[in-house]
């Protein structure tokens, strides 16, 4: 019994990496639509306390179009900021209209800076997100091994 346990969870722990390439863009948007909402005010308290806030002036607009050339009532800024000598740009889109100057909050990546109400969207812990769904899928498919003995592959 223990060297069929090992056998397959060596099976889940060798499978499981490759579908967790295709799995991890699932985790991630999932973190962004159930739980980055909730954090998002810790976020902004926390770049906020670092420091982490920009002031960006906008430099250009223009009408949001799709691809057909009809437009679809948005407007499009871009804005432009300086970190530590160096410059930036990040474009926003509104369908209320554009200010001349936005603050502009990043947690880690100064080039990723975005409004509070985006905060925690751009920033996206990828190579955890893909080791955690690995060992996730390495667990399930231990489970599944055991519970059906792979007959599924000899058949």
């Amino acid at each position: 019994m223990g060297v069929k346990i090992l056998a397959y969870s060596l099976i889940g722990v060798f499978m499981a990496p490759f579908f967790a390439i295709f799995a991890t863009p699932i985790m991630v948007y999932l973190r962004i639509a159930f739980y980055v909402p909730f954090i998002r005010e810790k976020l902004l308290q926390k770049a906020k306390d670092n420091g982490h806030v920009i002031n960006a002036k906008l430099q250009k607009t223009y009408d949001d179009r799709d691809k057909d050339g009809n437009w679809n009532g948005a407007r499009v800024g871009i804005y432009t900021y300086e970190h530590k000598g160096k410059k930036c740009k990040t474009r926003l889109v509104s369908h209320w209209g554009l200010s001349d100057t936005v603050n502009l909050y990043y947690i880690k990546n100064p080039k990723k800076a975005m409004p509070a109400s985006q905060l925690g969207v751009r920033e996206q812990p990828w190579i955890k997100m893909y080791f955690l769904t690995w060992g996730v899928l390495a667990i399930v498919f231990t489970i599944i091994g055991m519970v059906t003995e792979w007959q599924f592959l000899y058949v």
